[in-house]
């Protein structure tokens, strides 16, 4: 291949790149990340705000709360945000500090254990509602879920810069609603998996045993979680943090063994000895009030909103 004819096809390929880059820019303006950093920055006179993932944000009722609690009415801010763990959640609480730090409570909702376990993340998960670590900032992001690869913070730091990486989420979203699309008339469809299977991890055996392990060798809260603890408390903000509820079904598979028992009571003492309020909320719902194993209805969101406030009182 001659010099030129190598540099025109170099020239065509950067060419392509810098227009999907362009391209996938403009289409995430919208995304669902992008919307909820614009919204948290909107937002004005926050004293309470939601930290977390789908299971507060289907379980907090911010208008039951608003009743129980006038001074709320158009103070409380929805931060937590569906499918994100605690790495999103430390970029979210910060953002939420940064922005309005005279923010006073915290509502700070977990599942399993989300408090202990690692934040380490892997490059090829951080997409759709995980590009927090993109955007709100990477290099904090990288010291937390990379921390002891510095080729892999190299990496995350270049990716960085390519909207078609960063916001890769945004396009598999259109192909997916795409494929959606074409099942409904008349194509085979994909075999239905259980998204709540797919987030247990392996069986209630080894959830047990992790659970045991996490105690018996005293597991300290996990860094994103020591670092959500540290900026709200700089701003003399409280967490209360809450151990969602779960319907009965569901407790019985993972929950209602000795191990976790110890464990729950473990992690209530870190965070007591943060300084910050600690709720078991596990039974609180009846299953009725589910809409599948872990997520609460309207209606039990009510109930789970009441429940709390008679537990805990703000000031």
């Amino acid at each position: 291949m001659s010099v030129s004819r190598f540099l025109l096809q170099a020239l065509v390929t950067l060419c392509v790149m810098v227009g999907v880059n362009l391209a996938v820019q403009r289409l995430a303006r919208n995304s669902i990340p992008n919307q909820h950093i614009a919204a948290i920055n909107a937002a004005e006179n926050v004293r309470y705000a939601t930290l977390g993932h789908s299971l507060i944000v289907s379980g907090f009722d911010p208008t039951e709360f608003a009743r129980l609690v006038p001074d709320s009415a158009g103070k409380t801010l929805i931060a937590a945000q569906n499918s994100t763990h605690t790495g999103d959640h430390m970029l979210i609480a910060r953002l939420v500090v940064q922005k309005h730090p005279q923010t006073k409570y915290f509502i700070f909702g977990f599942l399993d254990r989300e408090l202990t376990a690692p934040t380490n993340d892997r490059l090829s998960e951080l997409y759709g509602n995980h590009a927090y670590a993109y955007l709100l900032e990477p290099s904090l992001a990288a010291q937390h879920y990379f921390p002891d690869s510095a080729l892999t913070r190299t990496e995350f730091s270049f990716l960085q810069k390519l909207p078609m990486v960063v916001e890769r989420g945004q396009v598999w979203g259109k192909v997916e609603q795409a494929r959606r699309t074409l099942s409904n008339i008349g194509m085979s469809r994909a075999p239905h998996v259980d998204p709540f299977i797919a987030l247990e991890v392996g069986n209630s055996q080894t959830f047990s045993a992790l659970c045991k392990s996490d105690t018996l060798s005293k597991a300290s809260l996990n860094s994103a979680v020591t670092e959500i603890f540290r900026s709200i408390k700089a701003t003399g903000g409280h967490i209360v943090v809450i151990n969602m509820p779960m319907s009965s079904t569901h407790r019985r598979q993972y929950y209602d063994n000795p191990e976790y028992a110890e464990y729950i009571t473990h992690v209530g003492q870190l965070v007591r000895q943060a300084g910050q309020i600690f709720i078991d909320a596990k039974d609180w719902v009846d299953d009725s009030e589910f809409v599948d194993r872990i997520h609460l209805s309207p209606s039990g969101a009510k109930i789970f909103t009441r429940k709390l406030l008679e537990v805990w009182h703000p000031e």
